[in-house]
């Protein structure tokens, strides 16, 4: 398998996981409106209802950062279509794809905690086979994404030099560590929406210079 079609299956991975994460939220939301009696009026909350309730505060952070996957998803299926744009931005692709890789490993760290914590409130309510079933297929997902990204971690490593600086293994990407001029290191946020802002940025900069090559294609054959 060649890397461009190893690009092509994470992006179809990527694209399925963040479907499944959509519908995710969609149900949650759906579950997470107020009980309503037979006419469709609100009604007040049974006490079993009330007791779930503390379970049901977790459900909104949970949708929250499934939307944050969700956008880091789209941008790393963005950048795999730019890795492949064509040699003239190759360097470029690199990058974004780098960049996008590390904000993608720590989203899928954080996804597993918003999956247990779902798992959690979801045993304290009724059943819900539909919500259930998805959660099933973004945590298959979110593992076969994984195993790729381990696997090109290793191509990768293989196929260059050994590397001079730290050894970035086993930290939270989220939280890099920069050194100062004085040596001191300090902890350093990554600003995801900046980071992913720059990447589709990138991704609209290569459509557009695209569209305007194939617009001279057509001038100079009507010439």
């Amino acid at each position: 398998m060649t890397d461009a079609d190893r690009d092509r299956e994470m992006e179809r991975l990527a694209g399925e996981l963040s479907t499944t994460l959509a519908d995710l939220r969609d149900e949650l939301d759906r579950a997470s409106e107020p009980p309503r009696g037979p006419l469709g009026l609100p009604r007040p909350p049974t006490p079993g209802e009330v007791l779930r309730f503390t379970d049901e505060l977790a459900i909104p952070a949970v949708i929250a950062i499934l939307e944050a996957n969700i956008r880091a998803l789209e941008a790393f299926q963005g950048a795999l279509r730019l890795a492949r744009a064509g040699d003239e931005v190759r360097g470029r692709s690199r990058e974004a794809r780098a960049r996008t890789e590390t904000l993608s490993r720590g989203a899928l760290d954080r996804l597993d905690d918003a999956l247990v914590d779902l798992q959690g409130a979801l045993e304290g309510r009724p059943e819900n086979s539909e919500a259930s079933t998805l959660l099933d297929d973004a945590r298959a997902l979110r593992t076969e994404i994984d195993d790729r990204l381990r696997e090109a971690e290793r191509r990768s490593d293989r196929g260059s030099p050994a590397r001079d600086d730290r050894d970035d293994r086993g930290r939270d990407p989220w939280d890099l560590d920069e050194d100062s001029e004085s040596g001191a290191d300090e902890g350093v946020t990554i600003d995801v929406d900046a980071e992913l802002d720059s990447i589709h940025d990138a991704i609209d900069e290569e459509n557009e210079r695209n569209g305007g090559r194939d617009g001279n294609d057509d001038n100079d054959e009507d010439q």
